[in-house]
């Protein structure tokens, strides 16, 4: 089945097309030599979900898997996969989960960056998401995760805080970026966290999907598993979440309050008993959302949002749009929007402005009905709040929940008017609730695919271009498996690093292995000795030693570094 098949329309401009062909051999080794060595370690440490999950996910340990072909695997659990480009909206994340869609980036992190990225990639996004999806429960979660998304309002700031986050995660991802870039970014984050002067609910929730779905444990404080993708992808922090110095604290709701850095290990780590307590959360979560408490509540969040809202009426009428303006007190609620929609039961009706009032109308009126009274008759509605409307009654059948004049003239309670040639009025005593986005039952408008294939090529020199042919190369030698073969081309690679390439520790690391693999540890012992050296030059800044220890435990390859300034 096409991933396509399954997208709302609404959401297909985040969906971009994948090209396996654009990854080069260095990108593949990259994949490689992070999804094996995690997968020693969290084999053992991951929640059971995780091992079993990335085989029935689609994905392999040894190459960058198809998004494609991971669609068709998560199909099996009533879910899908789609590519996106990088960071999307948060609302749009929320609405693929909620949709039971697995949106990827597709980008995979550099040799630099082998132990950890910021910025959204492949590894994190594959590896750490899919597998544990497979666990029913934890899927459920995560589905009505987005749902709840849906609900949660932001507050203008949001979206810059956002943005400066994303971009601060790209300047730190690329290798080319120099120290005045990175403190640029990072100055525009701080300024962006300073003035979100309140905490909006997506923010809340933002923390809460940060500390369950992305760096969550499992079990108890002192015995838990891993199921946080953040966890899951992460070379670095698979290992030193384990620390006595990263905290682990029993998971409550009061996790929303705690801020977190996208660009850094974390402090501390949440622990959930079991996956039945994540939805138990969820739950308390959405009872404390202004949608869920309605009326004055969910409007004022929806006012000070500026986002486009879905206002329920007690009628049964909707309005939906952004609000430009809008007051509530005792005496019933005052609106105008910039542009309106209005559901009355039947379909919707399109305005450019508007401007409604709800509440009791002023003592001594009569009673007013939708579909009582006769076409032409004059009527006038004054509420208690100062709001005024006058008109004609358009015709006999008016929609349920609303009145339909025209020649009206709609009077605001500090006395301004307007005009309408005709207006659908909701007769509505209150408003029930207030929710962001359009509304469910309204048909948005479709938006196309955009026509963009990703990853990014990348602009390389011709000394990198060498080093992806030798690594391609090494490779082509291991999967033919003839060992004279695989030893003259090994060989000769490593006589061109030791020439060419002194710093590169990746490729050196794939020989390693392969040697390892071929049990001919004599020619081992030369690369382990410079991965070593490679250790200190790269300041530790590389899981070299990480890898070595690898080879050691998986092969036996257990080389002291006297062995090896012998042999090199």
């Amino acid at each position: 089945m096409s991933p396509l098949q399954n997208v709302p329309p609404h959401l297909r401009r985040w969906v971009v097309t994948q090209d396996m062909s654009r990854y080069g051999e260095i990108d593949h080794a990259v994949w490689r030599f992070v999804a094996h060595q995690t997968y020693a370690v969290l084999e053992h440490s991951a929640h059971p979900a995780y091992r079993a999950g990335l085989s029935k996910t689609g994905i392999s340990l040894d190459q960058i898997p198809s998004i494609s072909e991971m669609n068709g695997a998560l199909a099996e659990f009533g879910w899908g996969a789609v590519a996106v480009d990088g960071f999307i909206a948060p609302r749009a994340f929320q609405e693929f989960q909620a949709s039971r869609l697995l949106p990827i980036a597709t980008e995979i992190r550099s040799a630099e960056h082998v132990g950890y990225t910021p910025a959204p990639d492949i590894i994190h996004e594959a590896a750490g998401h899919a597998p544990i999806l497979s666990d029913p429960e934890y899927a459920q979660f995560i589905e009505r995760f987005g749902q709840l998304g849906r609900r949660a309002f932001r507050l203008p700031q949001d979206e810059a805080y956002a943005d400066a986050v994303a971009a601060l995660s790209c300047v730190r991802e690329d290798a080319g970026s120099t120290d005045a870039e990175v403190s640029l970014a990072e100055a525009r984050v701080e300024e962006a966290a300073a003035a979100r002067t309140r905490l909006s609910e997506a923010a809340r929730l933002s923390r809460l999907y940060w500390w369950t779905a992305e760096y969550g444990l499992v079990g108890r404080t002192d015995e838990y598993k891993i199921y946080g993708a953040g966890l899951l992808s992460s070379l670095g922090e698979c290992h030193s979440c384990h620390a006595p110095a990263v905290t682990k604290r029993e998971l409550s709701l009061e996790c929303w309050h705690v801020p977190y850095d996208i660009t850094r290990p974390q402090p501390q780590l949440y622990v959930a008993q079991d996956f039945a307590q994540l939805s138990a959360i969820l739950a308390e979560a959405y009872g404390q959302l202004a949608y869920q408490q309605g009326e004055l509540t969910a409007l004022l969040a929806a006012v000070n949002s500026g986002e486009v809202c879905d206002i329920e009426l007690s009628g049964g009428a909707h309005l939906a749009g952004n609000i430009s303006e809008g007051a509530g007190t005792a005496e019933g609620t005052w609106l105008c929007w910039d542009r309106c929609v209005i559901w009355d039961g039947q379909g919707w009706s399109e305005h450019d402005a508007y401007q409604v009032a709800f509440g009791q109308l002023a003592t001594g009126k009569p009673a007013i009905s939708a579909g009582a009274g006769c076409p032409g008759e004059r009527l006038e509605l004054q509420y208690k709040n100062g709001a005024r409307v006058r008109g004609r009654r358009a015709r006999h059948d008016s929609p349920s929940g609303c009145l339909r004049l025209t020649d009206a003239t709609v009077t605001a309670p500090d006395g301004t008017s307007r005009q309408h040639w005709e207006l659908l009025w909701p007769l509505a005593r209150c408003i029930v609730t207030a929710s962001p986005g359009w509304p469910k039952n309204m048909n948005r408008r479709p938006t196309a695919y955009p026509e963009r294939v990703v990853p990014k090529l990348r602009v390389v020199g011709p000394s990198n271009l060498r080093l992806n042919t030798l690594f391609r190369e090494a490779h082509l030698a291991w999967e033919a498996r003839r060992s004279e073969d695989c030893r003259v081309t090994f060989e000769r690679i490593h006589r061109e690093l030791r020439r060419d390439f002194p710093d590169e520790w990746l490729l050196r690391m794939n020989l390693l292995e392969c040697w390892a693999k071929l049990g001919r540890h004599e020619h081992a012992a030369p690369l382990a000795y410079e991965l070593k050296q490679l250790e200190v030059r790269h300041e530790f800044q590389q899981p070299i030693y990480t890898g070595l220890r690898y080879l050691a435990r998986r092969y036996q390859l257990f080389v002291s570094l006297s062995e090896s300034t012998q042999c090199a």
